[in-house]
């Protein structure tokens, strides 16, 4: 990981404050204030540090079960990375899958797992890579080895495969098979895999504001190239983290409930929603831009399933060399009484959109942004 040391240049006072899946082939187991306007400048400045990925790295990805309603989907968790949690092209992946889910999908209850026999199961599974919605490759690979001495901590295990060029995504389908009983064989198409976002086959420099825990982070995901526009993607946990969310009423009223003892009172609450916008400037002489917004996104290839981003892309100018940004982030209440059956207090009218928090992300509080070389 490359962290690169920059300088927050402040010209604007309108700021306050995984899962992936992956296919391989195995054969067999061996602060809120008040804002001054954007016309205002000031010269503060402070040091921080963004990280951005230096190199693709390497990573282990395990398989395993993910719930997606109405269907069980398959889907992997990146560990042991050098880098994140995003496969890049050119990254070196040694892929392992649970013995015991191998196992469960052949033999049903009551049929025990049996360690020896376990050590036999084969798999085979199959890389499939897209390129912008097309198929463009695919490879099987096959185990190398079969690890740990109990039903929980047995692995399957490929050899190392590097990430190609010329692909954004990759699904998996595998055939899992005991050759004690052939019968038994299962197939689990591509289908019923989620699909891996893989990055670094763009010329778009990519910045993901997200968040670990409680603590605010900037990353750059994806290089670029300069002078090619810059991506900005915001995601729905940092808003949630800025807006301090777990902090506000999210009550809209009261339904009657029914029981053997008679009436009681039911809680209602209505459901949260950011709107974010941004400022930006660049070194252009052009000072800053008006306030636009992030467009939400509810199909990230950067989040799991359920997960909202907000994103904009920038069209740099061609002499700009850096970036400074915030963010303005509103959150609204929306009040729906549709699903609550009998209604006894309604705080709000059907379909009501309440302001309940605004927020300015920035670095420092009011008068600082984040800054990005370009």
């Amino acid at each position: 990981m490359l962290k690169i040391s920059v300088r927050r240049l402040t010209t604007h006072l309108g700021g306050a404050s995984a899962l992936a899946v992956l296919g391989g082939g195995i054969a067999a187991c061996g602060a809120d204030a008040s804002q001054a306007l954007a016309s205002d400048v000031q010269t503060k400045q402070s040091s921080s540090e963004v990280e951005s990925v230096a190199s693709a790295g390497s990573a282990r990805i395990e398989l395993g079960w993910h719930w997606v309603p109405p269907n069980t989907i398959y889907a992997a968790k990146v560990l042991d990375s050098s880098t994140d949690e995003y496969i890049r092209v050119g990254e070196s992946v040694t892929f392992a899958v649970p013995t015991i889910l191998i196992w469960n999908n052949l033999h049903q209850y009551p049929m025990q797992p049996d360690l020896e026999r376990m050590k036999g199961l084969t798999v085979t599974m199959r890389v499939l890579y897209w390129k912008n919605g097309a198929r463009v490759s695919s490879v099987t690979l096959n185990s190398e080895e079969c690890t740990g001495d109990t039903t929980s901590t047995m692995r399957t295990t490929t050899g190392e495969f590097k990430i190609p060029h010329g692909v954004d995504s990759m699904q998996l389908e595998f055939v899992l098979a005991d050759p004690i009983a052939p019968a038994t064989s299962v197939t689990i198409p591509a289908e019923r895999t989620q699909t891996i976002p893989i990055l670094g086959d763009t010329t778009t420099k990519t910045i993901l504001f997200d968040n670990l825990a409680q603590a605010a982070r900037n990353r750059v995901i994806e290089p670029g190239a300069a002078g090619e526009p810059v991506r900005i993607v915001y995601t729905d946990w940092r808003a949630d983290l800025i807006a301090d969310t777990s902090l506000i009423d999210t009550g809209i009223g009261q339904a009657t409930g029914y029981s053997r003892f008679g009436e009681f009172a039911i809680p209602l609450f209505g459901k949260l929603v950011h709107e974010i916008t941004y400022g930006v400037a660049y070194n252009d002489g052009s000072g800053w831009r008006a306030e636009a917004p992030l467009a939400t996104n509810k199909t990230s290839r950067l989040l799991p399933r359920s997960r909202t981003t907000y994103e904009s892309t920038l069209n740099v100018p061609a002499s700009a060399k850096s970036m400074s940004i915030y963010f303005h982030v509103k959150t609204y209440l929306i009040a729906d009484y549709s699903r609550a059956g009998e209604v006894r207090e309604r705080k709000y009218q059907q379909g009501e959109k309440v302001l309940v928090r605004e927020r300015w992300d920035n670095p420092d509080g009011a008068n600082t942004n984040y800054d990005f070389p370009l």
